[in-house]
């Protein structure tokens, strides 16, 4: 038999124990959806699928657009009370909005019970996290780690020395991006713009030159060669149209809100799915994200807290979500101890 998932137990309608339930990874390797009502556990059925790829070396690319499997930040080396103490939510009324130590032991001795009741050992949790990382990636946000949308264009990449090609083809994307941005005609097959910005910036990012958004603004107006294809350039995209699209690319440059998406790592999965150099202690960094959120529970967010959309701090503010105030620990094999807000409740 092949690798399989231990995804939890199964169980009659009445609640019989059926044995466990394993799902066999090669189920996988093409498209799945996970489908339910409200509180019916989708979220916490991702999360085991999702920590039982991590277990079996399988890397895992997570796009979230709600927050709820940040809770993937959340695995602890062990049962130590210490670990979730920045994650338990303060009872009502408590007036420094943090959880006293009784408190986080009662729920440090429910969370151990509960992985107990799995299995789920002390040195199963010390493996799981010495080899698992969890990288939490904002686009457009400091709050994790940012990301560079317009990387493949705005910083040249080794690809261009060894992979010309498939430099290109991410280069083509990133110039789409940006005319979709500036309201004009992505599709690489139908846009002279594109043509012409695909083809100013290659050439400089061959030539190992700047290839930001303003660098490219003399040559949109005057190109540094005669021809785009079998036409000349002024046949093809004449004076007044490059002067538009500069003007267009000016616009979208000075935006602030453009600002956010240009910084942070480059947008390159093969080279980002490593650890991070400057990583230091995941559980201290955790920890302070803790206290914010504590913080934010003394300025009177206690009954309608907005969730850490990334686990590691990164409040989606667009998002509020109301904190469950109950303790019911899921009854599913999963290491993080699963809850659907970034902190444990009571």
């Amino acid at each position: 038999m092949g690798l399989t998932f231990n995804m939890g137990a199964r169980r009659t309608m009445k609640g019989a124990a059926r044995g466990s339930f394993e799902l066999p990874a090669d189920d996988l390797v093409t498209h799945g959806v996970v489908v339910g009502m409200t509180g019916s556990g989708k979220t916490g059925l991702v999360t085991v699928l999702v920590e039982e790829a991590l277990r079996n070396r399988i890397p895992v690319l997570l796009l979230d657009v709600k927050g709820d499997v940040a809770n993937l930040k959340l695995a602890f080396p062990s049962y130590a009370a210490d670990h979730i103490a920045p994650w338990v939510e303060a009872a009502r009324g408590d007036e420094d909005g943090i959880a006293d130590g009784a408190l986080v032991d009662e729920v440090a001795g429910e969370r151990r019970k509960e992985l107990m009741a799995w299995g789920i050992t002390e040195d199963d949790l010390a493996s799981y996290c010495a080899t698992t990382h969890v990288r939490v990636i904002t686009p457009g946000s400091d709050a994790g780690e940012p990301l560079h949308l317009l990387s493949a264009l705005e910083r040249r990449s080794s690809r261009w020395d060894h992979d010309v090609i498939g430099a290109r083809a991410t280069l083509e994307a990133a110039v789409s991006m940006v005319l979709r941005l500036m309201g004009r005609d992505p599709d690489p097959a139908q846009s002279r713009a594109h043509a012409l910005l695909t083809a100013i910036a290659e050439r400089r990012l061959l030539a190992n030159l700047p290839a930001d958004l303003a660098s490219l603004l003399p040559d949109i107006i005057t190109p540094p060669f005669a021809t785009i294809g079998a036409l000349d350039v002024e046949t093809y995209i004449g004076l007044k149209a490059r002067g538009e699209l500069a003007a267009d690319l000016n616009t979208l440059i000075a935006s602030s809100s453009l600002a956010r998406w240009r910084q942070g790592q480059d947008l390159d999965v093969a080279n980002g799915a490593g650890r991070r150099q400057d990583d230091g202690d995941d559980h201290q960094r955790r920890a302070s994200a803790g206290r914010r959120a504590r913080a934010r529970a003394r300025r009177g967010a206690r009954g309608s807290a907005r969730v850490d959309a990334l686990a590691a701090g990164h409040e989606q503010a667009a998002r509020p979500h109301r904190v469950r105030r109950d303790l019911r620990l899921p009854a599913r094999r999963t290491r993080t101890t699963h809850r659907r807000s970034a902190r444990w409740s009571r």
